[in-house]
């Protein structure tokens, strides 16, 4: 009777660790899509950053071109 409730312990701590394999796999992937999710939204801000500098740029360029008119330069 021992050996019996020996053995069902071992089948009971083997299911545990198969069940904590699984959540841990999908913590795993929940972390992964969060990365990917993150350098996406990282990569669309830079991109909005660099077109807002480009759009200062013109807009510097264009006040400096109308001034120097203004100017009579």
């Amino acid at each position: 009777d021992d050996d019996i409730k020996d053995l069902q312990g071992q089948l009971d701590k083997k299911a545990s660790l198969e069940e904590l394999a699984a959540k841990v796999s999908t913590l795993e992937t929940a972390v992964n899509d969060a990365k990917t999710a993150a350098n996406e939204a990282k990569d669309k801000a830079q991109e909005a950053l660099d077109k807002a500098g480009s759009a200062v740029s013109v807009a510097v360029g264009a006040f400096s071109v109308t001034c120097f008119k203004s100017a009579g330069v």
